[in-house]
């Protein structure tokens, strides 16, 4: 089970998803997104300090948010990546397709001048 929360700077959403993601979960996730970027959102941060555990399904779950929102006009950036994130993303080089800053803060600043 997940927690997901969410801060939101300026016009700017951190999104907080602390946990393991599992299957059942992910849904919960693509609604999340869904709701924020059919209310005109269109800048958001995914605070990934917390996410103990994720499987491959959920790498296309980020994938299709990620082009979704980026096809809207919209920009996500994954910041302060887990220890598990960070590996996973480079195995299966999600590192070199996401928008990815060491800190949230980094996120911030590239966003505001998006």
């Amino acid at each position: 089970m997940i927690k997901i929360t969410e801060e939101i700077k300026n016009d700017i959403i951190i999104v907080k998803i602390q946990g393991e993601i599992e299957k059942e979960d992910e849904q919960e996730i693509v609604s999340f997104f869904d709701k924020k970027t059919d209310e005109g959102n269109r800048k958001f941060i995914i605070d990934s300090s917390k996410i103990d555990y994720l499987g491959s399904s959920t790498l296309g779950v980020f994938s299709k948010i990620y082009q979704k929102t980026c096809n809207s006009g919209g920009k996500i950036i994954f910041a302060d990546l887990s220890m598990f994130v960070k590996k996973i993303f480079k195995i299966t080089t999600f590192d070199k397709f996401f928008n990815i800053k060491y800190s949230v803060e980094d996120a911030i600043s590239e966003l505001k001048n998006f």
